[in-house]
Parts: structure tokens; C-alpha cells; sequence
């Protein structure tokens, strides 16, 4: 469970970074910026439990460790029981919270977007 939540966090998060494009004219740059800040408050270079305290309180109050260290931290058996629990529950919290501002976001530029031509 823990695992497909990850994996639908990150293919929500690039898609918001994605539709970036219907207000800018070259999305690369925040792509690339995603990808760095992404990668380190995920816990792909660090594990985030290395970090100091306040950093911390930072990744975790972005999603980006639901995509790889909560996931590692579950099949590992790093936690175990209820905090395992809490932590699938934070990633369905993300989850719900980052497709819900993706159809937002998507509706806001469906509504921008004109097309022309046959």
C-alpha cells in the first residue's frame, strides 16, 4: 500500500509541476528545480532521519518523503504497527490533498487554455 501511494504522490506532483506549461512558455526550469528540491527532502541522497531537527520539521511538512522514505521506512521495518499506519495514513492525506489541487489547477487552466485552428 504503502509502495502505490509513493509512486501516486510522485505522478501527482510531476503532473502539477507539469501543468506549470499553461502559464509559462518554457517549464524546464521548474522541472529542474522539482527534480533538486524533490530529490533531497525525499531522502534520496540523505535519509531524511539524518537530517538535523528543524530540517526535518521542514521535509516533512512537504510530501516529498511519502514518495521514497516513508515507503522505505514501512517495508524495511524501520516502523512498525500503528506508526507504520500513521505514516500510510500521512501519505493518503497527501495523497487526497495534491489531486484535489490538481483538479483544481487543471480546471483553472482548461479554463485559460483557446484553442484555434481545425
Amino acid at each position: 500500500m504503502s509502495l502505490f501511494l509513493a509512486v501516486s504522490i510522485s505522478f501527482t506532483l510531476r503532473f502539477l509541476v507539469n501543468l506549470i506549461a499553461f502559464w509559462t512558455l518554457d517549464v524546464r526550469g521548474f522541472i529542474g528545480l522539482y527534480l533538486v528540491v524533490g530529490s533531497f527532502f525525499c531522502g534520496l541522497f540523505i535519509p531524511v532521519h539524518l537530517f538535523p531537527k528543524w530540517l526535518q520539521v521542514v521535509a516533512y511538512a512537504t510530501p516529498f518523503p511519502s514518495m521514497l522514505q516513508t515507503p522505505i521506512d514501512v517495508l524495511s521495518g524501520w516502523v512498525l504497527g500503528w506508526a507504520a499506519a500513521a505514516l500510510v495514513a500521512s501519505q493518503l492525506a497527501w495523497l487526497v490533498g495534491l489531486v484535489g489541487l490538481a483538479r483544481v489547477v487543471q480546471w483553472r487552466a482548461a479554463r485559460r487554455l483557446v484553442v484555434q485552428g481545425g
